[in-house]
């Protein structure tokens, strides 16, 4: 729907092959295995939900549908799997079968041994298209994988889909190659970076006997020195055959004024070398033209629970594409620990109840939740990242901490978090600091199925859950 009147077919359509980038072959080849009674009907609910998939979020994703579809339930964004057996899209009306979408995408899937489950590549078949972007942000909690995907989308923009078809062993020795061979670099962003770091500068430069003309053993020099992202532009333009990428991990964390300087405005895509728009800086030490070839990708990662998006500075946020990467349930392993303890549940009510008490920026990761095996991986967990992530979120008010790691039947009662009456401390009585606070480790199941087990603590029953994500 647009302004009040249904989109035409062709316009929808238009839509998908712009903005989704369905492969034809695939989209076709879908279509003429299905019922010639149905064909129509789940043409028509691709559009629609394509559509209602690209209105409906903020960010836009960008990938083959039949990547975007996968059975889990409602979990992280909006997916196919969300639509229920009638769904109707605003006042557009047209009923959209959910279901037999689902069903029929998911039966395609067996038949042609597509794999849609992020646990067997990592998340490379759940990429985003960035199609023709050159600078990227992928912006999330901590935790959720940012700066290990950056490698996926590094390798996505130098050998695109040959990338998704590679084995975990191959992938990693060319990522390897591509590093060595400084195709792909990588710099972490922090307060104390400069641009003298980061485009060119004088540098200090400390050479030993017989490697300078100088006769002292030991002589500090000063040279003109070449910053790693000017470094990777001018291998750019010596090989404009290929793709380099930058991966810059938190992004946000430096000054980004002081770090690009005036070369904030070259990377930007209309003004890279090669386009009608192209723009050259002289730079300040060398005094010599520069520009950003179009081979270059930029590729940034930022926590936004240092920085919100709202606060990012301008300029930056104004030349990047960004992408979202969420808390997401679907890359913790569905099994139990010790048979009874869900980890994708917890991780769900944590993350409900944080968002109501603060925000969505400060969500625990998914990575939080990866590597526990057993109830004392999982005290570990909670021992060292958990909570200590939880005590900086709300700065030790552990009335809010309490909060969220109480029983999902009884918020006021949390194995974690004991207090303890302290009034007696003091002979003044009119002082109100009256309890301590302290953590404990809890080494009982329920205490942690009782995070989203309304039934815990009651009578024992393991049937009932708070978390229906």
């Amino acid at each position: 729907m647009r302004d009040g009147k249904p989109r035409k077919t062709k316009e929808i359509a238009d839509t998908i092959k712009k903005d989704y980038k369905l492969p034809d072959s695939l989209y076709k080849d879908f279509m003429t295995k299905q019922n010639d009674s149905q064909r129509p009907t789940l043409e028509k609910n691709i559009n629609y939900a394509i559509d209602r998939l690209r209105r409906n979020d903020v960010y836009g994703y960008k990938g083959p549908l039949i990547n975007y579809v996968r059975p889990g339930g409602k979990r992280g964004p909006m997916k196919i799997t969300d639509l229920g057996s009638n769904c109707n899209f605003g006042r557009s009306k047209p009923n959209i079968n959910g279901t037999v979408l689902r069903e029929s995408l998911e039966k395609y899937n067996r038949q042609n041994n597509t794999s849609i489950n992020k646990s067997n590549d990592g998340g490379r078949k759940t990429l985003h298209d960035i199609g023709n972007h050159k600078n990227i942000i992928l912006f999330g909690p901590p935790g959720t994988g940012k700066t290990f995907f950056t490698k996926a989308y590094a390798m996505s923009i130098v050998f695109g889909e040959e990338s998704l078809k590679m084995e975990k062993n191959d992938f990693e020795d060319k990522y390897a190659e591509l590093i060595k061979s400084k195709q792909v670099r990588f710099v972490t962003f922090h307060q104390s970076l400069t641009y003298e770091q980061f485009i060119e500068g004088i540098m200090p430069v400390l050479y030993e006997n017989g490697q300078s003309n100088s006769l002292d053993k030991n002589e500090l020099q000063y040279e003109l020195k070449s910053g790693i992202f000017k470094e990777i532009c001018e291998n750019a333009k010596n090989n404009n055959e290929q793709n380099y990428v930058l991966i810059i991990d938190e992004i946000n964390r430096g000054n980004v004024s002081r770090i690009f300087g005036e070369l904030i405005t070259l990377i930007e895509e209309t003004k890279r070398s090669g386009t009608e728009e192209s723009i050259e800086a002289i730079l300040p030490y060398s005094k010599k033209p520069f520009s950003v070839p179009s081979n270059v990708y930029v590729l940034g990662t930022m926590n936004t629970a240092d920085r919100s998006l709202v606060s990012l500075d301008t300029a930056l946020r104004r030349r990047f594409y960004f992408i979202e990467m969420p808390p997401d349930p679907d890359f913790i392993p569905e099994k139990l620990i010790e048979d009874k303890i869900d980890l994708r549940s917890i991780m769900n009510v944590l993350n409900k109840r944080i968002v109501a008490i603060y925000d969505q920026d400060h969500r625990l990761g998914h990575a939080y939740f990866l590597g526990i095996e057993n109830l004392n991986d999982l005290m570990d967990a909670f021992r060292m990242k958990i909570i200590p992530q939880l005590e900086e979120y709300f700065h030790d008010d552990y009335d809010k901490i309490k909060l969220v790691l109480s029983y999902a039947n009884d918020n006021d009662k949390s194995d974690f978090i004991k207090e303890e009456d302290i009034g007696d401390a003091f002979n003044n009585k009119s002082l109100i600091i009256n309890k301590a606070y302290s953590i404990t480790i809890p080494d009982n199941i329920n205490a942690y199925t009782g995070l989203y087990n309304v039934k815990i603590g009651i009578n024992g029953n393991d049937s009932e859950s708070l978390d229906n994500s």
